[in-house]
C-alpha cells in the first residue's frame, strides 16, 4: 500500500511541476588546457532539460568516439535533468570534435573549440565562492537505496575539499569526478555516494574553500 501511495505521489508531483519541454544547455570542453598531440579528456555536460529522454554522442569528425563514459541521470527539484559524458582523446590539428545531443526528435551538434588558453592568464581570475547543490539521484524516500550527490561549481581557485557526511561522520566510499573548468577559469566537480535515507539521520556536504568550511544539508523532496 505504501509503495502504491509513493508511486502515485511521485506521478502527481511530476505532472504538477510543469512537464513542458525544456531544451538542454550544453557545454563542451576538455579536462585540461588543450594542446595538439597531448592526451586529454573530452567532456560534454548537458543540463536543465525535460523530459529526461536524451542521447549524447561524442564525435570525432563524423564518427562517434567509442568507450565514452556517461554519469547517471540526475535531476533537481524542478524536474530538470542533467548528466555528463566524457572520453579520453588526443586532439590533432585538422580534426573536428563535437558533442551531438538528441533531445526529442531534433539532434544538435556542439563543437569543441581549442581555445588559446595559454594566452589567458589565470592570475586575472578573481576568487569566487562555490555554488553548492545537495540532492539525491532518485526521490528521497526514507528506507529506499539512493545516491547522495554534492555538485560544486563556479569556484576559484581550484583548491577545494568536499566531504559527504552522515550525522557528522564522513561517509566512506564516496567518489569524486575529475576537476574541470570553464573558459572563465571557474571550476566544477561532483562527489556522490550510495546511501539509504533514515528518518533520524542528517546528511550533509561540507565544502572547504579558501580555508572556510561551509555545511550544506540534504533535504528530502518527498
Amino acid at each position: 500500500m505504501r509503495l502504491i501511495f509513493c508511486i502515485a505521489a511521485l506521478v502527481a508531483v511530476t505532472f504538477a511541476q510543469d512537464a513542458n519541454h525544456t531544451p538542454p544547455k550544453v557545454m563542451v570542453y576538455s579536462h585540461d588546457p588543450a594542446e595538439f598531440g597531448t592526451l586529454n579528456t573530452l567532456i560534454c555536460h548537458v543540463s536543465g532539460f525535460h523530459p529526461p529522454d536524451i542521447m549524447i554522442q561524442l564525435m570525432k569528425d563524423d564518427e562517434e568516439i567509442r568507450n565514452a563514459e556517461q554519469t547517471d541521470l540526475a535531476f533537481k527539484k524542478n524536474w530538470r535533468f542533467h548528466l555528463t559524458k566524457s572520453v579520453p582523446f588526443t586532439p590533432k590539428e585538422g580534426e573536428k570534435y563535437s558533442c551531438k545531443v538528441t533531445h526529442g526528435s531534433t539532434p544538435k551538434q556542439y563543437a569543441w573549440v581549442l581555445v588559446g588558453l595559454l594566452s589567458v592568464l589565470p592570475a586575472k581570475a578573481k576568487d569566487a565562492s562555490p555554488d553548492v547543490q545537495v540532492y539525491s539521484k532518485g526521490p528521497g524516500i526514507i528506507g529506499e537505496p539512493n545516491t547522495l550527490i554534492c555538485h560544486v561549481k563556479g569556484f576559484y581557485p581550484p583548491e577545494i575539499s568536499i566531504k559527504v557526511l552522515n550525522n557528522g561522520k564522513e561517509i566512506l566510499g564516496a567518489k569524486q569526478t575529475d576537476l574541470a573548468f570553464e573558459e572563465n577559469w571557474h571550476y566544477h566537480l561532483t562527489k556522490h555516494v550510495p546511501f539509504t535515507p533514515s528518518q533520524n539521520n542528517k546528511y550533509t556536504c561540507v565544502v572547504t574553500h579558501l580555508g572556510s568550511p561551509r555545511v550544506y544539508t540534504w533535504i528530502s523532496d518527498m
